[in-house]
């Protein structure tokens, strides 16, 4: 160990990366945030230009850096390990997937949960059970985005495509999307065909930042949006309840709840609670009890007293 060391911790989903730059006592010298670096496989997008954007920020302080920590909520771990080695080639690099459980389950100890859930972009859960490693969800959005926002925003617009069909589309889910051109009663076939182009060319991130305007409509009372988030209240428990044991009656136990998804207001965390004690009723969420980054802090201040000493 040197004292000049200094420890690079990222988060990242799909929408953005939080890169935090640490001394080895853990305090934050500088930080950053730049778009998200986690795809579902290599070459999607532009992971240098995003990395290099960030880690320019730190300036002269990236030659102290002797070991990096990257939490990725994506597949493409080979992608980041080879461009994080080209950027800071004199540092120590680990790349993790998030939904290995390594980083959160040490963290969740602190909390004496369970279980985890992660619900942003996308969503997968994980816990111990009987000693050994489960998994649920993280699919993707190809084959299962179940209680996630990319998954509460395809629903959203596959409801409004349905109303398009009908020829109601203005009256459903008010807002929502608000840069679709919605067609009218008596669009043409080119109107159409130029509304579908733009629904084929959003993308997953977009789909999920819809939650926020889709949470306001349910607070606001909107039936359409509520049902909404009951169905993905649902979702997150089933999740839940595939990762975590059934524990006595007189027990009570804790699942962290991570992920964008759950800054959702009072009545999507009232659904989630509802529909977690129909599956598990011994069990609550415990809601983002600190950030995802925070996290990746704390692992990377781990590692680097294992590694390098």
């Amino acid at each position: 160990m040197h004292s000049s060391d200094l420890i690079l911790a990222i988060d990242s989903g799909g929408s953005k990366s939080d890169l935090h730059l640490l001394d080895t006592s853990g305090t934050v010298i500088q930080r950053c945030t730049v778009p998200g670096i986690a795809a579902l496989r290599e070459n999607m997008l532009p992971v240098e230009e995003y990395l290099q954007s960030g880690i320019n920020v730190f300036g002269d302080l990236k030659e102290q850096i002797s070991l990096v920590f990257c939490s990725l909520g994506g597949p493409n771990t080979d992608e980041v390990t080879n461009v994080l080695k080209k950027l800071i080639p004199s540092g120590r690099i680990f790349v993790e997937r998030e939904s290995n459980g390594k980083m959160l389950l040490h963290k969740a100890e602190e909390y004496s949960a369970r279980a985890v859930l992660l619900c942003g972009t996308g969503s997968v859960a994980f816990g111990i059970v009987e000693g050994v490693f489960r998994l649920s969800g993280g699919w993707g959005p190809v084959y299962g985005d179940e209680g996630s926002g990319g998954g509460l925003g395809m629903s959203a617009l596959k409801m409004i495509l349905s109303a398009v069909d009908r020829m109601e589309a203005h009256s459903v889910l008010p807002g929502i999307f608000p840069n679709l051109n919605r067609p009218g009663k008596n669009c043409s076939y080119e109107c159409r065909m130029a509304f579908k182009d733009q629904v084929n060319k959003l993308t997953r991130a977009e789909l999920a930042a819809e939650t926020v305007r889709i949470d306001a409509l349910a607070e606001s009372g909107n039936r359409e949006a509520q049902l909404l988030l009951k169905q993905s209240a649902a979702e997150i428990a089933e999740l839940a309840a595939n990762v975590t044991p059934e524990i006595p009656e007189d027990g009570f136990s804790g699942i962290l709840a991570l992920g964008g998804f759950f800054r959702c207001g009072t009545f999507f965390r009232t659904e989630c609670e509802e529909e977690l004690r129909t599956v598990r009723k011994n069990y609550h969420f415990v809601y983002e009890p600190f950030k995802m980054i925070d996290a990746a802090k704390d692992y990377a201040l781990h590692l680097y007293r294992k590694v390098i000493s």
